[in-house]
């Protein structure tokens, strides 16, 4: 028996003898959490980890309107629990109430999406910093494909990295825009004029900078971007 949020595990699983084994004709699909139910799993564990009336009833309907409309993925607002508690010992908060969670609960998502960023490979890192950085340089919010490339090659031999083909950064740009980072757009330049490709952030700016200012990796490229940051 496997229990998984993955619906696609079976395709990466390699090993024949488990593969011989395992049924996919019998799954069983379990539904989301509802907001009734993630309010009735955050206030009970809401009542073992904090002091009565820490959490206003309001704050627990808005935690849990939040996870239920994100998938329903309880870990989620665990998470998000354990985040109050550590803030409320360091600013020495007696209450949360349902404006604090709202703030809590956006803290919280930008730093997981920081987190996703940071564990990018070095090469999908440098293409969202070239498109950050076309994007000052040109004040456009969609920047040409071409020129991401030529950006992030040049970035790359500042960090004494090996070049890639087009063909192997056209891999990257399909990854990120499967994670949902960046737009792949074409267009056409006129009858029998073929394409051109250009890209944009599904991402804040302010993330992607974030993540320059964290990064030890992109410590080189740094003042390139950000002198572009000042000018822009």
């Amino acid at each position: 028996t496997i229990i998984t949020n993955r619906l696609d595990l079976a395709r990466d699983i390699e090993d024949s003898r488990v593969l011989s084994s395992l049924s996919l004709t019998n799954l069983v699909y379990f539904r989301s959490y509802t907001v009734e139910q993630c309010y009735d799993i955050l206030k009970d564990r809401i009542e073992l980890a904090f002091i009565d009336g820490f959490f206003s009833d309001d704050a627990i309907k808005v935690l849990a309107s939040h996870i239920a409309s994100e998938g329903g993925d309880i870990r989620r607002g665990l998470e998000i629990l354990r985040l109050c508690g550590t803030l409320a010992e360091k600013h020495g908060w007696k209450t949360i109430d349902a404006e604090r969670i709202k703030e809590i609960i956006t803290k919280y998502e930008l730093q997981k999406d920081l987190n996703i960023l940071l564990q990018l490979s070095i090469s999908e890192k440098l293409i969202l910093c070239s498109i950050y950085t076309l994007i000052l340089e040109t004040r456009r919010d969609i920047v040409p494909s071409i020129d991401v490339y030529y950006l992030q090659d040049y970035f790359r031999k500042q960090l004494s990295i090996q070049p890639i083909s087009q063909q192997t950064y056209w891999v990257y740009l399909t990854k990120l825009k499967t994670a949902g980072l960046i737009n792949i757009c074409k267009r056409g330049k006129g009858r029998g004029g073929g394409s051109d490709s250009e890209l944009s952030l599904r991402i804040s700016k302010s993330l992607i900078w974030d993540m320059i200012k964290k990064d030890l990796e992109l410590s080189e490229i740094r003042a390139y971007i950000n002198s572009c940051l000042k000018e822009r």
